[in-house]
């Protein structure tokens, strides 16, 4: 058995594996069934199956699945009317799986405001919540708008604390950026202002990545207009604003820019809950847009010593 998995946003091929079972014993004939899941993933990997091969095997016709399997089934296939279909009228007493398969089916139809309306219902349910933020971490872009509409910033608040941690840890994880940013495309619409202070910061790290330069400068900045109105932020994530923002500005060839916005990061470093100088320091000498100043004397006398030459 050989896996390959491809980068569906660069198409390179990031993972190839090949399995092979012991010997015969280990098959004996019978019936057997292929299962195919992200286990162990957490829900952020995002695969497209383009080829099976099975060789020396002959398919079984597939057994009737259950009623509720069907409209998992048909969910899964792209089939949302045929699952609304057979869940039948909406009944308040409902129990928690059927409210969690309307709301999936009325959000793959794309009726937005019976898809609101039935998130809304299921956030009222026992057990409702966490029915919700799972949702949003398999498909942050295609129910953040319908919760917006349902329970307002709320919608952003369970984003952010259901990404956060995997927003943090996964920058280098194939489809980050493609599954989060677009969900984000209409946080300036947010009323709370350390909610949207904490989702510029979100927004523009994914811009940057992405290679939208221009895009994450605005959302940098923004985070730091916001100022009072928006609640102070932790020392460490304010200095890395400032820090991204000097490697932008190294990336396009303003030095002046790139060094008081290094400045503006080390004075941080003041701050009772701020990381010491020697780690910002390590960290700007790190990114590689700022290797171009290395050598420059105000660089020198802002960085000191570069201590990697004495520790290699």
């Amino acid at each position: 058995c050989t896996l390959e998995i491809e980068d569906l946003e660069t198409r390179a091929l990031v993972e190839s594996r090949r399995f092979a079972l012991d010997g015969p014993a280990d098959t004996p004939p019978g019936e057997y069934q292929l299962q195919l899941a992200a286990y162990g993933a957490g829900g952020l990997m995002e695969l497209e199956l383009e080829r099976l091969e099975l060789v020396g095997v002959t398919p079984v016709l597939a057994r009737a699945s259950t009623p509720r399997g069907a409209i998992a089934r048909a969910l899964v296939e792209g089939r949302p009317g045929e699952a609304l279909r057979a869940l039948g009228p909406a009944s308040a007493s409902e129990p928690l799986e059927t409210r969690t398969l309307r709301a999936v089916a009325l959000t793959g139809l794309g009726r937005r405001h019976a898809a609101a309306d039935a998130l809304a219902r299921l956030l009222a349910t026992s057990g409702g919540e966490e029915e919700v933020d799972e949702l949003l971490r398999l498909a942050p872009a295609r129910y953040t708008p319908p919760l917006y509409e349902a329970v307002g910033d709320e919608a952003y608040v369970r984003l952010y604390a259901t990404w956060r941690g995997p927003h943090s840890s996964n920058a280098a994880v194939p489809g980050h950026v493609r599954a989060l940013l677009p969900a984000l495309v209409d946080i300036d619409a947010i009323e709370r202002p350390t909610l949207r202070a904490q989702l510029l910061v979100m927004r523009g790290e994914l811009r940057m990545r992405s290679g939208d330069r221009a895009g994450a400068r605005a959302d940098f900045e923004a985070r730091l207009e916001l100022g009072a109105r928006a609640a102070e932020p932790e020392g460490d994530e304010l200095i890395g604003v400032y820090v991204k923002l000097a490697a932008l500005a190294a990336e396009r060839g303003d030095e002046v820019a790139a060094l008081e916005l290094a400045r503006a990061a080390l004075e941080l470093t003041a701050r009772p809950d701020a990381p010491p100088p020697e780690l910002v320091i390590a960290t700007l000498r790190a990114r590689p847009e700022l290797i171009a100043l290395e050598g420059h004397p105000d660089w020198e006398a802002l960085l000191g010593p570069d201590v990697r030459i004495l520790y290699p």
